[in-house]
């Protein structure tokens, strides 16, 4: 199976969500480049799972985007997974990671890999193969919410 992700990774907007008299929640959209081809015929969910983590790995948010797909067919998209976190959760982000996998569950998806045990994750040897990418926040989404800061605007 061939499948090639695209590392050329955006995160793109930050939003301070609507809130009442009470604390707003801060939302951070992901914006994740996906290209896949020659799917194995059992894969007909991909998804990309995101995370927002504090300094202790904990995380303070985290959403999960998904998209039908046929056996054999080519996909190149952008998918938009926003996160969602209380204040509090803002102000102790410290880091992101976003995750590809394949027909994802309420017990987890299968990550392709070149060594999946199974036929359904693996990748052909030689090609190229991103399913994670993580970076770290420079200072608070909360902050650059605040300050009208969009990080990596286009």
């Amino acid at each position: 199976m061939n499948i090639k992700t695209i590392c050329g990774f955006v995160m793109a907007y930050v939003l301070l969500a609507a809130g009442g008299a009470y604390a707003a929640d801060t939302t951070v959209t992901f914006h994740v480049p996906v290209s896949l081809y020659n799917l194995h015929p059992d894969v007909n969910t991909v998804g990309v799972r995101c995370w927002i983590m504090r300094a202790d790995g904990k995380g303070v948010g985290t959403n999960l985007v998904t998209f039908p797909v046929t056996a054999g067919q080519s996909y190149n998209k952008t998918l938009l997974v926003p996160v969602t976190m209380t204040q509090s959760g803002a102000e102790a982000a410290v880091s992101w990671k976003c995750m590809l996998g394949f027909n994802p569950q309420i017990n987890g998806m299968t990550v392709p890999s070149y060594t999946s045990p199974t036929n359904l994750g693996k990748a052909k040897p030689g090609t190229p193969l991103t399913v994670e990418v993580n970076g770290k926040f420079t200072n608070s989404p909360l902050i650059r919410s605040r300050i009208g800061v969009a990080p990596f605007a286009r």
